[in-house]
Formats: structure tokens, sequence, C-alpha cells
């Protein structure tokens, strides 16, 4: 089967797919609940430079933290960032992000982990959850 045709029947079901749950988007159709372009603002309120490494949020349904993998990098002293996702299993649901990121140890690497959250929501499209770092 050539990629036309198969573009093609894939494109026909998924039409006759939305078409059966009374015109609902494809990802809900498929009972995905996707909360869309949630912005995360972290601030950097430590006091120093540090290295992100990993964003999660809390999927309260199923109390599982769910991970957004995002590259590494680092952040100055009272930089502010932000971090676009779309976040699985939560959409109109409780949530809250967390932000993982390391600290210079006295070796000057970065080995010292520390975490911080934001407060807890209602998630929904373009929403923003603000992380402090402080600790």
């Amino acid at each position: 089967m050539n990629t036309r045709v198969m573009t093609a029947a894939a494109t026909a079901l998924t039409l006759a797919l939305t078409g059966l749950v009374g015109g609902a988007e494809p990802a809900q159709a498929f009972g995905f609940d996707v909360c869309k372009k949630v912005k995360t603002k972290i601030v950097n309120r430590t006091g120093e430079q540090v290295k992100i490494y990993d964003l999660d949020y809390h999927d309260y349904g199923s109390d599982l933290w769910r991970s957004e993998p995002v590259d590494d990098f680092y952040m100055p002293a009272n930089e502010v960032r932000f971090i676009t996702r779309n976040l699985e299993n939560v959409n109109e649901a409780r949530t809250q992000i967390r932000i993982k990121y390391k600290k210079l140890d006295s070796d000057g690497e970065y080995r010292i982990k520390a975490k911080d959250w934001s407060a807890s929501s209602t998630c929904s499209k373009n929403k923003t959850y603000v992380v402090y770092l402080d600790n």
C-alpha cells in the first residue's frame, strides 16, 4: 500500500470516528484528556544560578506525578523563564507543576538536588502556573 493511500485511509478513519462521538475533538474521541498550551512561569529566587532538569505535573485523578521532558538548562539568579506544554489526563482537573533543579556544591558541581511546586488549581487551556525556586 503506498503512502497516499495509507494517509487517505487514516484520515477517513479519523473523520468517521470523530463523527461517531458527536463531533468531539479527535483526542477526546479516543479518551485523551489533554490540557493544552499550559505555561509554567519559573522564577529563580535562590540567589544563585541553578540547572533545571525536569518538569513534572501531578495527575490527582491517578495520584501520579507525570514527567514532561525538558532539555537541561541553566537559569541565573533572579531570572524568569516560561515553558509551555500540553498536559495529558488533567484537562479541567486539579493539577500542580513541580520543577526539579540542581544547585552548586562546594566542589563547583551541580549536584545538590532541589524541587519546588506551584499552587494546585484546575487546568484549562492557556493556564499559567508559577513556580518560585527558593530552596
